[in-house]
């Protein structure tokens, strides 16, 4: 699979997008649709799709603008893809403040802010985990650690043990044998 080519052109329409060139920006943002539907590479669609909303909107073309933005919205739903969801309800709200069309601002708005708080729990839930399995970690290490250390300790002693009875028994050794001697 060449799944790098549509990667490629989204790259190089995000560049020209940033730059200014719009008609170059859209000439690569085709090129990745069409490589990533004959690549199989989908979910790269929805990604440059909201740069094809942003530079329409740009251009003044603000009704294919919108119906960009909210087929975005609908790929990157059935996608899981929250963090285009989020781009794609910003991009509405600021095309339709441009537009003056007040209350759909304003619903765009809202809608942005719940899925923005949502990815922000998403993402908090995925660092508590994280934290979570570090922490866990780090305790089996440090029981690790201690179980060693206890294991080190009873070497040591049964070290001393047996050096301690091995001097008694030369020394009791050595009294018999002096016993021995003297009798």
């Amino acid at each position: 699979s060449t799944y790098w080519l549509p990667q490629i052109y989204r790259d190089i329409s995000f560049t020209y997008t940033d730059q200014g060139d719009y008609e170059k920006a859209l000439e690569y943002i085709e090129k990745t649709i069409e490589v990533a539907e004959k690549e199989d590479a989908k979910a790269i669609i929805p990604e440059v799709s909201i740069r094809l909303a942003y530079i329409l909107h740009k251009q003044g073309k603000n009704s294919a603008a919108e119906a960009k933005y909210n087929e975005v919205i609908d790929q990157a739903k059935a996608v899981g893809k929250l963090v285009l969801v989020v781009d794609a309800f910003q991009g509405l709200y600021k095309l339709y403040k441009s537009t003056s069309k007040k209350g759909e601002a304003l619903s765009s708005y809202e809608s942005y802010h719940q899925y923005y708080d949502s990815l922000l729990g998403e993402e908090k839930v995925k660092e508590l985990s994280r934290l979570e399995v570090q922490f866990e970690t780090e305790k089996k290490e440090q029981e690790i650690e201690n179980l060693n250390q206890q294991a080190t300790i009873q070497s040591l002693e049964l070290d001393k043990k047996n050096q301690n009875l091995i001097l008694l028994s030369i020394l009791i050794f050595c009294l018999v044998l002096g016993l021995g001697v003297v009798y």
